[in-house]
This record gives structure tokens, C-alpha cells and sequence, in this order.
């Protein structure tokens, strides 16, 4: 890990732009020689990352790879690996020639899908949110509110709403025939979106 630690330290500013070693991240909080991985962050470009760790079934050898956005372990298809035995500035070296172009290009396009995700979840909240600000707890499930509202789920009078996307919702209702009826001419007279 140690050795993680120095090798993280002196790539870092060996590469273009404003990079810098950040820390030792382990993905099960297990830290050790397989588990761990030295992250170096862009402060150009917030967000961008690489992961520097070992294979684990190649003996002295690295595995080096691109952090995309909303991810903190590495899955970005472009890695490449090295040898440990090689210099910071050959490995360095490497990842100038081997990686980073393609890396830019599969976060740029990484950025924009996580930020459009982003985007319709924070729309899936603000309409939970409004369903939770007029619909009244159901008596007796209280307890089970919050877990409900987490998965976009209500309970009410009579049965359950859920908020599935921006454009998708299902009611179950128990309802008795006439109030069926009810509904089902109420909606026959909505306008449509």
C-alpha cells in the first residue's frame, strides 16, 4: 500500500493538467496489497480520476484506469496495464500514450449521461415530494412511510400510488364499484398531456 501511496505521489504531477494524488481506496474497507487502489484526481476538470492498483492475478503488475463520473472504483472500459517494476515517469509515460486520450473522450460522454440521469432523478424526487406534501399518511403506516417514499410508493385511503419515472405512474386502488365508476368517468373527461 505504501508503495501505492509514493507511485500515486510521483505520477501525479507528472501528468498534463492539474493532477494531483488524492488517496488509497479500498472497495470492501479491506486494505490490502489486492484490494487497494491509488486514486489521482484532475482539479482541472472536476470529476475526472484515475485508479492506480494491482492486478490481482499478474504479480508486480499494475492495472491503471479511468474513474467516470458517479463512480469511485474505475469502470471505465480504457486500462491499461504495466509493470511495477518500470519508473513513475515510464509509467507515466504510458498513460500519456496508452490511456488518457481515450479516457477524456469515454468521460466527456460518461458526464453528459450521468448529468441527464441526475436530471431525471432530481425530477423523480420533486414529484415523490409533492405527492408526499398532499397525500396524508395512511393510518398505521407511519412506521413504513419513509421506507414507502424512498422507492416513490404511497399508501392511501384507498391503496397505493407509485412514481416509477417523470413520465410513468401506476395507481392500485381498492376501490367498490360505484367508486370505480366514479374514477373511471373522471378520467374519461381528463384532457390529455
Amino acid at each position: 500500500m505504501a508503495e501505492l501511496q509514493e507511485l500515486g505521489r510521483a505520477i501525479a504531477p507528472l501528468l498534463p493538467g492539474a493532477w494531483r494524488y488524492n488517496a488509497i481506496k479500498s472497495k470492501d474497507g479491506n486494505f490490502n496489497e489486492w484490494g487497494s487502489r491509488a486514486i489521482l484526481t484532475n482539479d482541472s476538470i472536476r470529476g475526472q480520476g484515475i485508479g492506480i492498483g494491482p492486478y490481482w492475478n499478474k504479480h508486480r503488475f499494475l492495472k491503471i484506469g479511468g474513474l467516470l463520473p458517479g463512480d469511485d472504483w474505475g469502470r471505465s472500459q480504457f486500462t491499461i496495464g504495466v509493470s511495477a517494476n518500470r519508473t513513475p515517469e515510464a509509467i507515466t509515460g504510458d498513460i500519456k500514450r496508452r490511456l488518457l486520450n481515450e479516457y477524456a473522450a469515454e468521460w466527456m460522454k460518461t458526464q453528459e449521461e450521468y448529468f441527464k440521469q441526475q436530471k431525471e432523478a432530481d425530477a423523480w424526487r420533486e414529484k415523490v415530494e409533492l405527492l408526499d406534501n398532499i397525500i396524508p399518511i395512511y393510518d398505521g403506516y407511519s412506521y413504513h412511510h419513509e421506507k414507502l417514499k424512498r422507492r416513490g410508493r404511497f399508501r392511501f385511503k384507498y391503496g397505493f400510488g407509485n412514481v416509477y419515472s417523470e413520465d410513468f405512474t401506476k395507481l392500485e386502488l381498492d376501490l367498490s364499484f360505484n367508486q370505480l365508476v366514479r374514477v373511471m368517468v373522471l378520467l374519461a373527461k381528463m384532457e390529455p398531456d
